[in-house]
C-alpha cells in the first residue's frame, strides 16, 4: 500500500468528504484528490500536520509500519522533541528536524549535506581510478 492510499484510509477513517479534509489540512479539494490518486507528492508538512491535528502515526503513513494512530504513550514522547530513541528512523527524524528550521537555517545545512554527498563521490572517483 502506498502512502497516497494510507492517506486516503486517514481521511475515511476520520470520516471527512476530500473537501471536509481539504478544509482541516487548509487545502483545496483538487489538492485532496491529486494526493489520494498519487499525481502529487504528499509534503512533509501535511504529514506533520495530520500527526499534530489528528494523531496520525507518521512512520504507518510513511512507511506502513505500526499502527494509523499514535497511542497517547507514543504521543507524549514525541511531543516536540526528536529523540534517536524515538520510532522514526534516522531520515524521518532529519526530516521533522528540518521542517523546524528557518530558511536561511536550510540552506546552511543543504550546504553541509551537499559537501558531505560531494566527499563521497571525491572517494568513490578515488576508487575507481586506483
Amino acid at each position: 500500500m502506498s502512502i497516497h492510499q494510507r492517506f486516503k484510509e486517514v481521511r475515511k477513517k476520520l470520516n471527512f468528504t476530500q473537501s471536509e479534509f481539504g478544509e482541516q489540512l487548509g487545502k483545496k479539494l483538487r489538492v485532496i484528490q491529486y494526493y489520494e490518486a498519487s499525481d502529487s507528492s504528499i509534503t512533509l508538512d501535511i504529514i506533520l500536520l495530520l500527526q499534530e491535528k489528528f494523531n496520525v502515526n507518521t512512520d504507518w503513513l510513511i512507511n506502513g509500519n505500526g499502527s494509523m494512530f499514535l497511542s497517547d504513550n507514543e504521543k507524549k514522547a514525541d511531543s516536540g522533541v526528536v529523540s534517536t530513541a524515538s520510532s522514526y528512523n534516522v531520515p524521518e527524524r532529519l526530516l521533522i528536524l528540518l521542517s523546524k528550521l528557518k530558511k536561511e537555517d536550510l540552506i546552511r545545512v543543504e550546504g553541509y549535506m551537499q559537501a558531505i554527498v560531494d566527499s563521497y563521490k571525491n572517494k568513490d572517483m578515488q576508487k575507481l581510478s586506483s
